[in-house]
């Protein structure tokens, strides 16, 4: 064993995840044994409910069609006016993309060069991706990468709340509204602030792959033609995902088998076999591309999935008590189990409120929403709980909206005198609502490509406080006759500002724990001659048992007995066997 939370406390880490089904299954079940006797609901209408029974009813006008147009021009400008400041670099968060980057940029090696925490395209081919198409290597192309993928969620979901609009079967007019609506709050759940400790909200840029599926999923259910569309993107995406980000790429492959599950209920065993062969086909081929990388993949992929939380699992808060963080978990959880609840309960009514093909929608984004809270059974801190609340607020919003919009239908509250005038006041609600934004600006459009230029030409330097500038500046000094060194820091980002790579694949020791993993890390240390460690100073009480000081005290003492401190500066040592 080592050091951590869960260890400390002699907690299993299997107690989370029976812990959240025990809260969300028990009254789920309870709900669903009293339906099935009060209301004498048979689980088979259940499932025949799912079944393909009911048409979409199209738009008899283009105007959905030219919202959504103009929405992703929004989106588009919005872009084009972002702000490129060089804000200071998280060396965590931004050096976990960085150094392992850096290091396939000088060999090539991929998890065997890199353990990596959360995923190849995450960690290493989104930056490298840019490096090689811009031939410069550089901060700024690092922050680029996650922007475009912040945007490409942004245009998902505007994408998935257009095909919401059409399936809800609601009047002309009222369609439109609850499209206009549904993406307001969408793409509101995300934004382009990549402070890791602020921005990314309830959705981060690693649910695209989720997102793309929720959009040809919904597609699929308004025209089920398009069978070969599903299977040409879900397939690859079954690996996309998982390289992208593994607990990501888990929760996307959970919810393609209950697709698989879907068709099988429809009766659509071709397709079903079609999709199987395809996504076989797609990991085989990753196999093959891979060759003996994708060996260091599975063995990277198991040690995350099952030791990763005993290193640095925060126990999950006890809901409805005045733990830290309780309150945030309470909602989130009853948000999740409402959704489970009115999804299945919308089954049980034989009234027309909600189409047949919404309640499906509704049922797919609360299954999401269980899904989803997964990632925050190991780290329960604000900021993992923040991002497990989007699917659960995508659900309710689609729920409550479509409630209040399909009653002021039925009451004809919004009865409009002609379509021209729709045009008229939507368009200008539009209008609106671009001119009163403060995120487009003209001026910043117009000069995209030029600040786009210095954003990521921009020197390391610029992305560096004064600190880390003048401990980057002295100690090239003492590491330029040597290819590498061990990172024995959580400031991942040194290796790739100081141009070397790490010795070890370990180059995040946060990763580690176990008296195992320890004794591995020494083993490799056996033919490193510099390591770059901090004092033995406490540098945050309330986090010092993440610090490797403390977490490998077995590494920290083996340092100490073979390495001599050479240089210091601030909370920073460089030592030399």
């Amino acid at each position: 064993l080592g050091r951590g939370q869960y260890i400390d406390n002699n907690y299993n880490q299997k107690n989370e995840l029976l812990r959240y089904l025990n809260f969300i299954l028990l009254p789920l079940v309870t709900f669903l044994i009293l339906m099935i006797y009060f209301k004498k609901i048979k689980i088979k209408e259940f499932f025949s409910k799912l079944q393909f029974n009911e048409k979409t009813i199209l738009p008899d006008n283009n105007l959905n069609f030219y919202i959504k147009i103009f929405l992703l021009l929004f989106l588009l400008f919005e872009f084009l006016s972002l702000d490129f400041s060089f804000r200071e670099i998280d060396l965590f968060h931004e050096g976990d993309k960085l150094t392992p980057s850096f290091r396939n940029h000088l060999d090539g090696s991929l998890w065997s060069g890199s353990f990596l925490v959360i995923g190849l395209f995450t960690d290493i081919l989104n930056t490298k991706i840019l490096w090689n198409l811009f031939n410069h290597e550089s901060i700024g192309l690092m922050r680029l990468s996650m922007l475009l993928y912040i945007f490409s969620c942004k245009v998902f979901l505007i994408l998935i709340a257009h095909k919401i609009s059409i399936i809800s079967n609601l009047k002309n007019n009222y369609r439109e509204l609850f499209f206009i609506l549904l993406s307001l709050f969408f793409i509101s759940l995300i934004d382009y602030d990549i402070d890791r400790q602020h921005g990314y909200k309830y959705i981060i840029y690693r649910e695209l792959p989720v997102l793309i599926f929720g959009y040809i999923f919904i597609d699929y259910l308004i025209d089920r033609t398009k069978k070969i569309t599903s299977i040409i993107f879900l397939s690859p995406l079954s690996v996309f995902a998982v390289m992208l980000s593994l607990d990501r790429g888990l929760i996307f492959n959970f919810i393609l088998i209950l697709f698989i599950i879907f068709l099988i209920i429809n009766n659509k065993y071709k397709q079903v076999f079609y999709l199987g062969i395809s996504i076989l086909i797609c990991w085989i081929f990753t196999f093959f591309l891979l060759e003996d990388e994708f060996i260091h993949f599975l063995q990277n992929s198991l040690y995350i999935i099952t030791e990763i939380n005993y290193v640095h699992g925060i126990i999950h808060p006890t809901p409805f008590s005045d733990q830290p963080g309780a309150s945030r978990a309470t909602k989130i959880i009853i948000t999740i189990l409402l959704s489970l609840i009115i999804s299945f309960y919308l089954f049980s009514k034989k009234e027309v409120f909600f189409s047949i093909n919404l309640k499906i929608v509704l049922l797919f984004f609360s299954m999401l929403a269980f899904f989803g809270y997964f990632y925050a059974l190991a780290r329960t801190d604000v900021i993992h709980m923040r991002e497990s609340f989007g699917y659960p607020l995508i659900f309710m919003t689609i729920f409550l909206l479509f409630i209040v919009i399909k009653y002021l239908s039925n009451i004809k509250l919004m009865k409009f005198i002609d379509n021209k005038t729709t045009i008229t006041i939507i368009y200008f609600l539009l209008a609106t609502l671009t001119f009163f934004s403060g995120d487009i600006k003209l001026n910043k459009i117009l000069n995209f490509e030029k600040r786009i230029a210095k954003f990521i030409y921009a020197n390391d330097e610029l992305f560096l406080n004064d600190n880390d500038n003048e401990f980057i500046k002295e100690a090239n000094k003492y590491l330029k006759d040597v290819d590498c060194f061990q990172n024995f820091t959580n400031d991942l980002a040194l290796n790739y500002l100081l141009r070397k790579k790490n010795c070890s694949k370990h180059y995040i020791v946060y990763s580690l724990g176990s008296k195992k993993t320890q004794n591995e890390l020494i083993n490799d240390l056996k033919n490193v001659d510099v390591v770059i460690a901090y004092t033995d100073k406490i540098r945050n009480e309330d986090w010092h048992h993440l610090e490797p000081n403390y977490k490998l005290w077995i590494v920290k003492e083996y340092i100490n007995n073979n390495y001599n401190i050479i240089f210091k500066h601030g909370d920073r040592i460089i030592l030399k066997r």
